[in-house]
């Protein structure tokens, strides 16, 4: 049975993210407003790149602390679940736009017994759900509840996966 009473309530099932990251080839300015100066340096020199290809001890360094943090919620006998790496094609459907695996809480959340898809606005993230949907299945389509699934933005162009009209 899947049923969170509030935020507050005990942890009895998680699912634990995996650290995967393509930089986009180019980001959009107004997709960076919340981030500061620092935050942004240096990434046009790795644009289109895999974040572990540039900064491989800091992908293993997140690596182990997701490792470690599953351990520590096992611990206090919390089951922790897993979605699976993206797949090559999966990495390579994201395009310019890049794609990412690391927050896994965002492409969903539950409320009661509704399990509640959302539709992620950053390109790049676009398709997260895709390595969650192995758990989903299993952990919800099983389950009495209700699931529902909000529609992606549409597209402006055939070329282009942008948003049809400025939201933000």
């Amino acid at each position: 049975m899947i049923f969170v009473e509030n935020e507050f309530a005990p942890l009895k099932k998680v699912i634990l993210t995996v650290s995967e990251f393509g930089f986009p080839e180019m980001m959009k300015v107004e997709d960076l407003r919340f981030l500061s100066s620092t935050a942004l340096e240096g990434d046009d020199a790795n644009a289109g790149k895999d974040f572990g290809e540039v900064y491989p001890e800091l992908q293993k360094a997140w690596e182990q602390e997701r490792n470690n943090f599953a351990l520590l919620l096992e611990k206090y006998g919390v089951e922790v679940l897993r979605p699976r790496n993206l797949t090559t094609l999966e990495k390579v459907s994201g395009g310019e736009h890049g794609y990412s695996n690391f927050f896994v809480r965002d492409p969903f959340f539950t409320i009661g017994n509704a399990v509640i898809e959302g539709s992620i606005r950053f390109m790049q993230r676009r398709n997260e759900i895709w390595p969650i949907r192995d758990v989903l299945e299993r952990e919800v389509y099983q389950s009495d509840c209700l699931y529902v699934a909000a529609p992606r933005p549409p597209w402006r162009s055939r070329r282009s996966w942008d948003y049809g009209m400025a939201l933000f």
